[in-house]
């Protein structure tokens, strides 16, 4: 496990392979991430203790939607889509990274076939 200090408290990855990584965060009071979006990436953010605001900007140019968690609530941030978080307590929480492959996954440049 690696943990990293951060402005607004730290982070420690518990678990990580190619499609889904899991954080445990400790989040001071007040303390806040920063404006940001994964390209890739849901994220998910679950409170085992205390208070944790999700902002979600939907559509560009418009407010925030605004979540308040508590213990054992969880929200999900879909990949391209800018987020926030802020604790609003002291606040301990799982942040869920994870990367679904899409079905239709491939380009072609040529068609295959059978050669005679």
């Amino acid at each position: 496990m690696m943990t990293q200090g951060k402005v607004w408290g730290e982070t420690t990855e518990i678990f990580k392979n190619m499609n889904t990584e899991v954080h445990y965060l400790e989040v001071d009071k007040n303390g806040f991430c920063s404006e940001h979006k994964h390209n890739y990436k849901y994220n998910i953010f679950f409170v085992i203790e205390g208070r944790l605001r999700i902002k979600i900007w939907r559509e560009r140019g418009k407010e925030p939607d605004i979540t308040v968690l508590g213990p054992k609530e969880w929200s999900a941030v879909p990949p391209g889509t800018y987020h926030q978080f802020e604790a609003i307590d002291n606040t301990k929480c799982l942040e869920i990274y994870q990367v679904f492959l899409e079905e239709i996954d491939i380009i072609r440049r040529k068609v295959g076939g059978i050669k005679k």
